[in-house]
């Protein structure tokens, strides 16, 4: 036998249609609260010789996790992100433990200048065609 829709169920359809709703919000006045751009206050190179370096290095130490090109493979894919220069030095500088997940730290093995490169290198990794 079908019952006709309670006052009961619309109560509750209400209810998580108003959930739903206030998290979106909330999430949109955090979104607001973060600013887009920030300045950073290392000096990243922008010179094609020190980005190749810095590809260099990526080959040499990162391609095993991250794959050729950025395109991952162990861990996340760097291609196409939009990264601040600040965090990527200091995810390279410091490591980062996501889960299971562990990537070193490199600041006893590199030194700052070349993590800047590899900070540049990265960054160069979302103006691919593929990107666009």
């Amino acid at each position: 036998m079908n019952r006709p829709f309670t006052s009961n169920a619309l109560g509750q359809c209400l209810a998580v249609i108003g959930l739903v709703l206030m998290l979106l919000l909330s999430n949109e006045a955090i979104a607001v609260a973060v600013p887009i751009t920030q300045e950073s206050p290392l000096n990243i190179p922008t010179s094609p010789a020190e980005i190749k370096q810095g590809e260099i290095r990526f080959y040499q130490n990162c391609a095993y996790c991250h794959g050729a090109k950025g395109i991952g493979g162990k861990s996340k894919k760097l291609q196409c992100r939009d990264f601040e220069g600040d965090y990527l030095f200091d995810t390279i500088s410091n490591g980062l433990r996501r889960g299971s997940q562990f990537m070193p730290p490199w600041a006893d093995t590199f030194s700052e200048s070349e993590r800047l490169e590899l900070v540049a290198y990265i960054l160069s990794l979302r103006t691919l065609e593929t990107c666009l």
